[in-house]
């Protein structure tokens, strides 16, 4: 599959804003339960803590926002987080997600494609806003499982997000973005979500 797949476009073309909206409720109900002293945590982003988790999902929302026309990205290095956050992760994650909402609502129903801060470029406007939910949405898991939260993802959401990144991923493994895909294990339990399983397995992480 490309990045302009006739067929993924078209299937995510009614439910993009739908899919972002529900990315965003997932990021900010996850990082609105972690409690004090658990951002240190570890998490499936083997070399970050929770708190350097939420500032890089910050930051990819707000790099998202600028090439869309809304806001000055981020002034960190998303891919460089600190660990340390001015005020609380709970504003900074609101901040960013009001901003990308803002970009997002800009974008009319018949734009064909929009830029992105993905080495892509410019996409298929559906595949776009979904890799945009993906980023929300695959790292509101990981602070959910680094702090003892349920999983915030359902087999209808990660329908959709594997969709888009089906098309998108596999060149970004290269530069360390995504790690390889976790292979399903035999002995592996049926789950009660497995198309949530598939697109966690897919972005390099093994189901919890």
């Amino acid at each position: 599959m490309n990045t302009t797949d006739t067929a993924t476009v078209t299937s995510l073309q009614p439910v993009w804003r739908e899919v972002l909206a529900a990315s965003y409720r997932t990021l900010e109900n996850s990082v609105a339960g972690v409690q004090d002293g658990q951002g240190d945590n570890a998490t499936p982003c083997s070399e970050w803590t929770v708190t350097q988790v939420i500032q890089h999902a910050a930051g990819d929302q707000l790099a998202y926002a600028k090439v869309l026309g809304i806001g000055n990205g981020p002034a960190y290095d998303p891919f460089s987080p600190s660990g340390a956050v001015d005020g609380t992760a709970a504003e900074l994650v609101k901040d960013a997600i009001e901003q990308t909402a803002a970009a997002w609502a800009t974008v009319s129903d018949d734009t064909e494609t929009v830029p992105t801060p993905l080495p892509h470029g410019d996409l298929p406007t559906p595949v776009a806003a979904v890799m945009c939910a993906l980023d929300a949405a695959v790292h509101a898991w990981d602070i959910a499982i680094a702090t003892g939260q349920p999983s915030p993802l359902d087999d209808e959401l990660a329908g959709h997000l594997l969709a888009a990144a089906q098309g998108i991923v596999e060149p970004l493994r290269q530069w360390g973005a995504y790690a390889p895909v976790v292979e399903a294990g035999a002995a592996d339990s049926p789950s009660c979500t497995p198309v949530v399983d598939d697109l966690l397995r897919y972005l390099g992480r093994t189901p919890r």
